[in-house]
């Protein structure tokens, strides 16, 4: 019952889309010496998920993985409860992805 605005995408960091335009939006913080700082741009807000090396059931880790990735399963609940996917998502380490989970990402040389 506790009342929301909800932004448009233009300003909520939600689209990949509009990285470009998220990017023109910088605020500066303090740095690591008083009285500099350093600037941050706007970019989309993106989420990651992981299997550590030691998981104590990893065939159970990556189950759920797929799971939570899969269309009409838990990304259907994500993109409902307005958290989309990016899918596939980039990445730099796509040589230790599982074979199974490697569909919901891409390499990135």
């Amino acid at each position: 019952g506790l009342k929301f605005q909800t932004l448009p995408d233009e300003v909520n960091l939600k689209s990949a889309k509009l990285r470009d335009g998220y990017a023109k939006a910088t605020v500066d913080i303090s740095g690591k010496t008083p009285g500099t700082f350093i600037t941050k741009k706007g970019a989309p807000m993106v989420y990651g998920i992981t299997i550590p090396k030691r998981a104590e059931s990893p065939a159970v880790a990556e189950a759920f993985v797929a799971f939570l990735l899969e269309e009409h399963h838990g990304r259907r609940i994500m993109e409902d409860l307005g958290q989309p996917s990016v899918i596939p998502s980039g990445s730099s380490t796509y040589a230790n992805i599982p074979e199974g989970l490697k569909q919901f990402a891409s390499p990135i040389k």
